[in-house]
């Protein structure tokens, strides 16, 4: 049986693989303060990210969200900056980190390994097929060298985590994913204090009519899930370990 949480929402298995970060990983980052000015509140824009996600991923019974929301966040800034669309396979950056068995993984490890070795496309690894990336092929590493992130930080607050959003950073972060966890029919979730044990992206941010803000993201549990696998968050609810943010990938094909 794999180590991490597996827990029934509306009769559907939802597997939960966010692993806490070691701090001597944490340390191998630059603090987000370092590039990331203050944004107070008062001045946060609506930002909305639909149109930069073309397809929803699902990582099916796996513990595999790290590496689900590390390629996504990669495709996303890819999309920014106006590079051709790749669908990026979720299980070669899995299969990387997760020490060679489906048991979770934690995100500073996996976007060290975004930013040293990179990503494949889901045609030359399939998005469940973690092990092929456990031993890489010399072809495979080679395709993944075009799918590298430029920039990571790790963020010391919530703040600096949503001022990073606000200058279009993606951001990889980690909720409490219990019972709960499930959108209402107009992709809003109810927060949760309870511990971190699943990781989305998030690139957006929306300010509903009562004035509450919230963050736009995206889950790996496939398109029947939220709007598409688009979900509001609220930052009230965002806790202050593992987020972490990816400002720019390398120009390549």
């Amino acid at each position: 049986m794999p180590d991490y949480e597996i827990i029934e929402v509306n009769g559907v298995e939802r597997h939960l693989g966010l692993l806490p970060t070691p701090t001597h990983i944490r340390k191998l980052y630059k603090a987000a303060s370092d590039v990331v000015p203050s944004i107070p509140e008062s001045q946060w824009q609506e930002i909305y990210s639909r149109n930069l996600v073309r397809v929803t991923l699902n990582q099916g019974n796996q513990g595999a969200c790290v590496g689900f929301s590390g390629v996504q966040a990669v495709m996303i800034a890819r999309e920014r900056i106006g590079l051709p669309f790749v669908e990026l396979s979720g299980g070669s950056l899995y299969g990387q980190i997760n020490g060679g068995r489906d048991s979770g993984a934690n995100l500073g490890d996996a976007l060290i390994a975004l930013q040293q070795v990179g990503c494949t496309s889901a045609e030359t690894i399939a998005q469940s097929d973690w092990r092929s990336a456990y031993r890489m092929s010399l072809a495979a590493q080679a395709e993944a060298a075009n799918y590298r992130i430029d920039e990571r930080y790790v963020c010391k607050s919530v703040d600096e985590f949503f001022s990073g959003i606000q200058l279009g950073f993606a951001g990889q972060w980690g909720v409490s994913a219990g019972g709960s966890f499930s959108p209402d029919s107009q992709g809003y979730v109810p927060g949760s204090r309870g511990d971190i044990n699943h990781a989305v992206v998030g690139c957006g941010m929306h300010k509903d009519t009562r004035g509450q803000w919230w963050l736009e993201a995206w889950n790996s549990l496939g398109s029947n899930w939220g709007l598409n696998g688009r979900f509001f968050y609220p930052i009230d609810s965002v806790a202050e370990d593992e987020n972490w943010l990816i400002r720019s990938t390398i120009i390549a094909p």
